[in-house]
Formats: C-alpha cells, structure tokens, sequence
C-alpha cells in the first residue's frame, strides 16, 4: 500500500477532509530524529542556509558583490542592459580616449619647432576626440 501525504493549511482542514475520510497520524522529524511542528513555521537559524543551498542565479551577498544589483533594478524585477559611455561632441558630455603622448619642446626651440610641436598636440587632440575635427 502507498501513502500520499499532502501538507495543507489548518485553516482549509474542514473542507477538505470529509468525516469519513480516514485520519492517519504522523510525527515529522528532523535529520537527527527530533519531532518538527509543520503547522508552526519558523525562521531558519542564523547561518543554515548557505549559498550552495540556493538555486542558480539566486541572488546572495556574492552575486551582488560587484555593485550590479541594486535596491531600484530588483524592484523593477529586471537588470537593465549595461550602459554604453557616448562619445564626447561639441555639445554633449562623453568619453574620450587617451591621446598619444606629445614630446615637450626643447626650451631653446625655434619658432618653426613651436608650431610643429603645438600641431602635433592638435593632431593628437582632434584624434582623441577631445577636440573637434578640422
């Protein structure tokens, strides 16, 4: 003979054990043999879940350690795609990249040295997108 035990609400006995029905009585224990009260609930203690024991993609103190999830992206029950930095223009605020290094000038330089160094500083400028093109 086999059982099927279902674990339903206290509140809901009435209407779904009709008199008839036959009642079994059952002790739930503990993995070390020490009765359980179903009907009670409890808080599970300090330190007895640990992350091995949650599902995959369950969020705990190392999923979130990068700062990724928040407070205001779990609300929403949904990550946004990850933000993408725009280019810097003329009016709008971006990133822009390093530019290559420009040697300095030699402190008794021509005119004519001036000019190529402060060129190549533009040149280097326009490419780094801190400027606009010509």
């Amino acid at each position: 003979m086999t059982f099927k035990i279902h674990a339903i609400p206290a509140a809901d006995a009435a209407d779904r054990i009709a008199p008839y029905d036959g009642v079994a009585e059952a002790v739930f224990v503990d993995a070390d043999g020490n009765p359980v009260d179903l009907t009670a609930g409890s808080t599970p203690a300090d330190g007895s879940i640990t992350s091995d024991m949650l599902a995959a993609g369950a969020v705990n103190t190392a999923a979130i350690g990068d700062g990724q999830v928040t407070a205001a992206k779990l609300a929403k029950g949904v990550l946004p795609a990850a933000y993408t930095l725009p280019a810097a223009t003329a009016t709008a605020l971006g990133g822009v990249k390093q530019g290559a290094a420009v040697p300095n000038v030699a402190a008794d330089a021509d005119a004519a040295a001036l000019a190529s160094a402060f060129n190549g500083l533009l040149t280097q400028l326009r490419a780094a997108g801190v400027i606009a093109p010509k």
